[in-house]
């Protein structure tokens, strides 16, 4: 009997420790599809992606993702802030798709990785985060990473003499497979009408902070008539380098005066342009052709604006060409011309550039002296008439009734009538305060 309920608590501590059989866990998968050129017609054979899981982030939507990269940038960079899982490797096949399999659920990091090692074009896809859940295989379509040239200016209207700050604004290519950039050249053709002044700065900027190049170590200017060109040494090209690797959101930035040539007449409309070259980019020429074009604006006034036309590249084989900036246009004015209603934006906000640049001899408008008078008229009359033709023409620009107007016109008349007794009331007193 004891033997027998022995062997029974045997048996029973040999179920309770044996091992529970093996359950193989849910996972996803995910494919990754890449087109050899913009229509998707051929594929892209021998791309390798690199997937990446974000272990802090929870599953979310591909919108809610897309918001979540606007707010935070730095998820699509190799320190996202949270903890990445190990990297999975996949290349792409004759259908251009690489695929991912036994992929635990949750949100993953993807990224193409370079495989040039010389200056060289390479179509890079741009980084970016999907879903993968389990049991469902998740596919998705890489875009290619755009390269990108901004240039702004400062005003949108300039006197003849004035000074104009430039910028310009370039993204950078993915580093080649040793890490490495070999070329950035940019080329800023100015108007005839615009004096090169200095090249102020040349920053380069990401999400971990910003650097300022050296002029002479790290790039070197080229004039060449009315063509500067920025052109990185060694020194600046591994400083860009550093600040790309992992970083797609990095950017540089050069900053440059011209002063308005008084060769420039009222009316002209100034246009320049900024051409880039990345690596594997054709180089841009120096020495542009100018032409002029002549033609009536919408108030029949003569307008006349020269276009600058690009020299021809410098390209090998099939190189694609500089990308160039949308045109920064200013339109040269007289002295003491007020801002063009066109300076505004419909919702009310003022437009990046909108200010008026004057020449640093040129009087300003709308000072106010120590009696509270503005320049532009004095005394108590002149403030009724101001204020009565703000009213007016606010009255007119909600469709007012000619009734309005003529209530706003009497209610100015009282209205200077109060200041002018105001005026007497204090001259009195002064004349009091005056007495021994």
């Amino acid at each position: 009997m004891r033997l027998a309920v022995g062997l029974f608590f045997a048996c029973a501590l040999l179920v309770a420790v044996s091992p529970a059989p093996a359950h193989s866990a849910s996972t996803g998968s995910l494919s990754v599809h890449k087109s050899a050129d913009p229509k998707g017609i051929n594929s892209n054979v021998g791309a390798v992606f690199v997937v990446r899981q974000l272990l802090g982030l929870p599953l979310a939507s591909p919108e809610e993702l897309g918001q979540m990269v606007q707010d935070n940038p730095a998820l699509l960079t190799s320190k996202p802030g949270m903890e990445l899982g190990p990297e999975i490797v996949a290349t792409t096949d004759e259908t251009g798709t690489a695929t991912f399999t036994g992929l635990s659920e949750g949100v993953y990091q993807v990224t193409e990785r370079p495989q040039r090692t010389d200056n060289s074009y390479e179509d890079v896809a741009s980084p970016f985060l999907v879903p993968v859940k389990n049991d469902v295989q998740a596919e998705i379509s890489a875009k290619a990473q755009p390269v990108i040239v901004d240039k702004t200016v400062d005003a949108r209207s300039v006197e003849v003499g004035a000074v104009l700050d430039y910028r310009i604004r370039t993204s950078l290519p993915p580093c080649d497979a040793q890490g490495k950039l070999h070329q950035f050249v940019v080329l800023d053709e100015l108007d005839p009408r615009l004096a090169f002044r200095r090249l102020k700065s040349i920053t380069v900027s990401n999400l971990n902070g910003s650097r300022t190049l050296e002029d002479g170590r790290d790039f070197r200017t080229i004039l060449d008539g009315n063509s500067v060109e920025i052109v990185m040494e060694q020194s600046g090209l591994d400083i860009l380098a550093k600040a790309r690797l992992g970083n797609p959101e990095t950017r540089v930035e050069i900053h440059l005066e011209a002063e308005v040539r008084s060769s420039a007449t009222v009316g002209d409309v100034i246009t320049n342009i900024a051409r880039f070259s990345p690596d594997g980019y054709c180089l841009p020429n120096l020495s542009p052709s100018v032409s002029t074009l002549a033609y009536s604006d919408a108030n029949g006034r003569q307008v006349t604006e020269r276009v600058v036309l690009a020299a021809a590249e410098q390209c090998r084989g099939d190189q694609p060409a500089t990308i160039q900036s949308t045109p920064a246009k200013v339109v040269v004015v007289g002295k003491n011309h007020p801002i063009d209603d066109d300076d505004d934006d419909s919702d009310g906000q003022t437009q990046t550039g909108s200010e008026t640049h004057r020449h640093p001899d040129s009087p300003s408008s709308g000072v106010v002296d120590d009696a509270g008078n503005d320049s532009k008229g004095n005394g108590v009359g002149e403030q009724a008439k101001r204020i009565a033709g703000k009213i007016a023409d606010n009255l007119a620009s909600t469709g007012a009734s000619v009734i309005g107007i003529v209530l706003a016109a009497i209610t100015a008349l009282v209205l200077g009538f109060i200041l002018v007794r105001r005026r007497d009331e204090d001259d009195d007193d002064n004349e009091g305060d005056g007495r021994v």
